[in-house]
């Protein structure tokens, strides 16, 4: 793994779940964590890094408010430079197709395709100026696509983060650049509950579900590739293995 000492990472969605834990796994790393989150979770979490010896700062920005995006682009730009981007958020609407409206459908593609696309619109150029920069955005539940019933807007919007993860890898490989795709599925986190957590385990084929201990740990593993060997690749995360889908 190349050193991350003095590394800024940028964590969307850092303050709990699958972000919370990465935030942690850069911080021990001595990166500086930049760690985004709508709520005081974010605060908490600063906190407990800064106590334990590493170095971070927290964003209680809610992507939520009017003229949200606009002004989190213009937030960036003013903490540039960013070497290492996450986006672990993506709100998730539980809707048949003919169930979601004008506003609905607005408001899936700003969280989960639009934003993603300010972010790296703001921070690859500086990220190949460097000649260095990695990036990691978690898509939907699939790699490839197929048809929903109910969570369709979701799943059609996150659709957009290959093509994203794609054009990063082939536009800035070259300049040291890598972007990857995480498609996980069942995940235990804080968010979930009991019954939710078992009703995965009865519905996954080996009566299992990932942690996010196994998502710190693939995430790891993809640091220590050379950039030349793997780029531009998104991954389907599941209880039994690792499935990679390239071009």
């Amino acid at each position: 793994m190349d050193n991350l000492a003095e590394k800024r990472v940028l964590i969307a969605g850092g303050s709990g779940g699958i972000g919370g834990a990465l935030s942690r796994f850069f911080a021990k790393q001595k990166a500086h964590v930049i760690v985004q989150g709508k709520s005081s979770n974010a605060s908490r979490l600063v906190k407990n890094i800064v106590t334990k010896g590493g170095s971070a700062e927290s964003w209680e920005y809610d992507f939520d408010t009017p003229d949200a995006l606009g002004n989190f682009e213009k937030l960036l730009r003013k903490h540039l430079p960013i070497d290492i981007l996450v986006l672990a958020y993506g709100p998730l609407l539980s809707l048949t197709l003919p169930d979601m409206n004008a506003q609905d459908w607005e408001h899936i593609v700003l969280h989960n395709l639009s934003l993603p696309g300010i972010l790296l619109s703001v921070c690859v150029s500086g990220m190949a100026q460097r000649r260095w920069g990695r990036v990691f955005l978690f898509g939907g539940t699939q790699v490839q696509s197929k048809g929903y019933r109910d969570i369709v807007g979701y799943e059609a919007a996150k659709a957009g983060i290959s093509v994203l993860i794609k054009s990063v890898a082939r536009t800035f490989a070259a300049q040291g650049v890598a972007a990857y795709g995480f498609y996980p599925n069942y995940v235990d986190t804080e968010y979930v509950s009991a019954a939710q957590k078992d009703q995965w385990k009865h519905n996954s084929r080996y009566g299992r579900i990932l942690n996010k201990e196994d998502i710190v740990d693939t995430v790891s593993w993809v640091l220590k590739a050379p950039v030349h060997v793997i780029n531009g690749v998104l991954f389907s995360l599941r209880p039994w293995g690792i499935k990679e889908m390239g071009e």
